[in-house]
């Protein structure tokens, strides 16, 4: 309904701005969407979808090298999708190299890195920082030392999700 002066109300203008999609456009946006969430930011900011039909989903690469490497990945960044999103319905992904979807980057929670206490470093390593004269290089060896053993190792968390 007008009012005066020409200005409509907020009803009349929602479903023009975000008009009803059906069941299969419903399910592709969550396909979409889940895909950001699905796969790691690198594999992301490189590849993402625009299109589906029949149960493939086509995603477009930066480079055709990207869109070699994840078609031989295709079943693994399959399996992780359908693990966030199991009636996703989709059997297959392909990858071709095209521009990409103007998409913002989805936020992340950024997990704090795991850092080994320096008393659990293995010898071989305590040797060699023994022998860095440089306190300060030193230091910054050993803490960088610290934080790559604790990428190793396992989460003692069984609740802690997976790194990407």
């Amino acid at each position: 309904m007008r009012h005066k002066g020409g200005m409509q109300g907020i009803a009349a203008l929602v479903p023009r701005l975000l008009p009803r999609q059906s069941p299969v456009e419903l399910a592709v946006m969550g396909i979409f969407a889940q895909w950001c969430r699905s796969v790691p930011e690198r594999v992301y900011t490189h590849a993402q979808p625009v299109r589906m039909g029949g149960g493939v989903v086509t995603l477009h690469t930066t480079t055709a090298a990207w869109a070699n490497l994840l078609q031989l990945e295709s079943d693994n960044l399959l399996a992780s999708l359908r693990a966030r999103f199991p009636r996703c319905g989709v059997r297959r992904l392909v990858f071709r190299q095209g521009a990409l979807p103007n998409l913002p980057l989805p936020r992340r929670e950024a997990l704090p890195p795991r850092v080994v206490p320096l008393t659990q470093v293995p010898e071989v390593v305590a040797a060699q920082l023994v022998r860095i004269r440089n306190d300060a290089l030193r230091d910054a060896v050993a803490r960088a030392v610290a934080v790559g053993l604790g990428h190793r190792e396992k989460p003692t968390n069984e609740s802690a999700p997976p790194k990407p």
